[in-house]
């Protein structure tokens, strides 16, 4: 019979009207249900899975038929809701009563469906929709979140239909809210509310894995700050949004930070975050400030121009001063909400950054001019170390260093529009380089102890040069005046730090960074002196340079700055002959000359001591020959006769000085001058004589040697072995 039935309504098919054809579906829809149940019963699983995807399948396409036949000027979103709904509760009824799976999860899936239809054609505006669309997803989450085993496929697919709807609402939402106008804005930033709600339905829902809890607080915390955001711009408008969110921020730190961690650690790390990302005007206000502070730097140094508050306000962009005031405020607060977390000490740490920041954008918050910025920074930088040097620690020590060093900066950059506020700004960053050196110095701090003592030779060297250019002085002599202050305090704090008998690792530190500043400073002088090519204060520098480096040789461990005063010193004296118009090359040479014997005596002196003598020629030889050769290669040209006369005494003086001391580099540097300059000086005369008397006196010699050959022998002999014998 059901062959028969299926072959007669195949052939009849189209002579059957709309109402016959849905009834013959509905009747195979309710045969197929039957199957389901039948099957089941008689233990076919994966047959009665089958049959149930089968029978909504049917059952979707009965609601068509059915439509089509009986209503078919019916509304369409609003018939399938009907149907979607019915063919779900049918599915989840069948699968319970049958224990068939596919069927239930079909289901979980259809029946959600109807509601978004549903709200297709009504007349709700879009934020209606979306709160309507988040108040089913947070149904199904809870309704999902129920214990009974048999159902967990099913939960899990209802619970991904429901959240996939949320991300959707929630994503749409954020989308739309920049660019909405004023009241869809307030909508929007409610429906990120409640889907911020939502997710925080999830956690207290899947408390009980700690994975997804934080997931979901994470979620819903950054949905509340971004609705929270919103609504307090439509609120206060304008620069206070970014302080009402981070004082709204710091609540909800304070608050996490009061709670269990359970709870409360996730939106308190937020809250954090949020606090920073609305600290970023203060942030670029702070930028802004250092830049407008380098803008006013040294300008009436160049131009003589002046220079105001108004020349660093930014032109637009970051906010007034009622507003950057409120930040401050409220990173205060934080900082007070954060001292059961971080502690006092990092907390004050904490709180001093803050106050620094104040610091830095106090011509933004007050009209100051130059001068009055470089003061507030003075007194902000001096507050730092005075609590550094009330409550010594090494982290209190560290961190009001930085902030004082950030700080002085900003005061130096705002003193340098001026003379007077670089004097003022330059004796005052001495006096606190001071402070921190000493005290580094007895908590043994490294870092601080060393960039003090740096910054102590910088700043008193800077304090020297401005001194001497308000007093009337040129701007190159101004330079000399800071170096030569700068070498004075590096050689005297050397010897101060580090004295001969004691030894200390800091100290030594302490003594090579105040050297190494000094000597630093003394270079970057003497570039800025010859490129302006003022020689008379090259001269000067030079001087001092060569004074310094010669008093610090004679400590202990510092001989090779022997090299750095000859050096400077015949620089010096090269300088001068050539000021004072000397063409003679002995006086150039001379001077370097003195300096390699003088290296060569020492040399020679300490390899005796040692008891490993050194060759003359390594020793002496360099000064000698050149000491000695310019005299000789000029004097063969030289038609006059006090430069080949005086290289024939100086030959012979130190021919006999070689001949004396025994050494080989005196006697053959001795003899080559000798040789060379008598033969010049004879052959003219001997070329004048005529020819008997040159022919007679040769063969007079020859004789003379002829008849004393032996002894003449013997002498040669003795004088080789004499010579031999010579170092």
């Amino acid at each position: 019979m059901g062959v028969a039935a299926a072959v007669f309504t195949a052939v009849s098919w189209e002579q059957l009207d709309a109402v016959a054809q849905g009834a013959v579906l509905v009747g195979v829809t309710a045969l197929a249900a039957l199957a389901v149940v039948a099957t089941a019963h008689r233990r076919m699983p994966a047959t009665a899975e089958a049959l149930g995807v089968v029978t909504l399948l049917l059952a979707l396409a009965d609601g068509h038929a059915v439509r089509v036949g009986a209503f078919p000027h019916s509304d369409g979103p609003t018939w399938w809701a009907g149907v979607l709904a019915l063919v779900a509760g049918g599915g989840w009824a069948l699968g319970r009563a049958t224990g068939v799976r596919s069927t239930r999860l079909a289901a979980a899936a259809l029946g959600q469906l109807p509601v978004l239809l549903l709200l297709v054609g009504s007349d709700l505006p879009a934020t209606g929709v979306q709160a309507v669309l988040l108040l089913q997803a947070a149904g199904v989450l809870a309704l999902s979140a129920r214990r009974p085993e048999a159902l967990r496929s099913a939960r899990v697919v209802a619970a991904v239909v429901a959240a996939s709807t949320w991300a959707g609402v929630t994503m749409v939402a954020l989308a739309w809210l920049p660019f909405a106008d004023r009241a869809d804005r307030v909508g929007q930033a409610a429906v990120v509310a409640g889907a911020g709600a939502v997710a925080a339905l999830v956690a207290w829902l899947r408390a009980h894995v700690e994975a997804e809890r934080s997931l979901a607080l994470l979620v819903a915390s950054g949905l509340g700050f971004v609705a929270a955001g919103a609504w307090l711009d439509q609120v206060v408008g304008g620069d206070l949004t970014a302080p009402a969110v981070a004082a709204l921020a710091t609540m909800v730190v304070a608050a996490g930070l009061r709670a269990s961690r359970r709870w409360g650690a996730v939106p308190a790390a937020v809250g954090a975050a949020v606090v920073g990302a609305a600290s970023l005007p203060l942030a670029g206000a702070t930028i802004d400030a250092v830049a407008g502070a380098t803008r006013v730097a040294g300008r009436p140094w160049v131009d003589g121009a002046g220079a105001d508050a108004a020349a660093m306000v930014p032109d637009a962009g970051w906010p007034s001063s009622g507003p950057l005031a409120l930040q401050l405020l409220v990173l205060a607060a934080l900082a007070a909400a954060a001292v059961p977390v971080l502690g006092r000490r990092s907390a004050g740490v904490v709180a001093v950054g803050i106050a620094g920041s104040a610091v830095l954008v106090a011509p933004l918050l007050l009209p100051l001019s130059a001068g009055g910025a470089c003061i507030v920074a003075l007194v902000g930088a001096t507050a730092a170390v005075g609590a550094a040097v009330a409550r010594p620690g090494r982290l209190v020590l560290g961190g009001a260093a930085a902030v004082a060093a950030v700080l002085a900066s900003a005061g130096a950059l705002w003193a340098a529009a001026g003379p007077a506020t670089s004097l003022l700004a330059a004796a005052w960053i001495s006096l606190l380089a001071v402070a921190l050196l000493v005290t580094g110095r007895r908590l043994a701090h490294e870092v601080v102890a060393t960039s003090s003592a740096a910054l102590a030779v910088v700043g008193l060297s800077v304090a020297a040069g401005v001194a001497a250019s308000l007093a009337g002085v040129g701007g190159e002599a101004a330079v000399v005046v800071g170096s030569a202050t700068a070498l004075a305090v590096g050689s005297v704090a050397g010897v101060l730090a580090d004295p001969p008998g004691r030894r200390r690792d800091l100290d030594g530190r302490l003594s090579v960074v105040a050297e190494l500043m000094a000597g630093g400073l003394h270079l970057a002088a003497l570039a800025l002196v010859v490129a302006s090519g003022e020689e008379t204060a090259l001269s000067a520098l030079l001087a001092a340079g060569t004074l310094a480096a010669g008093l610090q040789a004679a400590r202990p461990g510092r001989r090779g700055l022997v090299a750095v005063a000859v050096v400077e010193g015949i620089a010096l004296t090269w300088l001068r002959l050539g000021l004072a118009g000397v063409t003679a090359i002995e006086a150039y040479t001379g001077p370097v000359a003195l300096a390699l014997l003088a290296v060569g005596v020492w040399a020679d002196r300490r390899a005796d001591r040692t008891g490993t003598p050194a060759p003359s020629w390594s020793t002496m030889g360099p000064g000698l020959v050149l000491a000695l050769a310019p005299t000789v290669l000029v004097g063969l040209t030289d038609p006059g006769l006090v430069r080949p006369l005086g290289g024939l005494v100086a030959g012979a003086v130190v021919l006999a000085i070689g001949a004396v001391t025994r050494r080989r580099a005196a006697v053959d540097v001795g003899v080559a001058v000798v040789v060379l300059l008598g033969l010049r000086q004879l052959g003219p005369v001997v070329g004048g004589l005529p020819n008997w008397a040159t022919l007679g006196a040769t063969g007079l010699a020859l004789l003379a040697v002829g008849a004393t050959f032996e002894q003449r022998r013997r002498d040669l002999h003795e004088a080789r072995d004499r010579y031999s014998s010579l170092r």
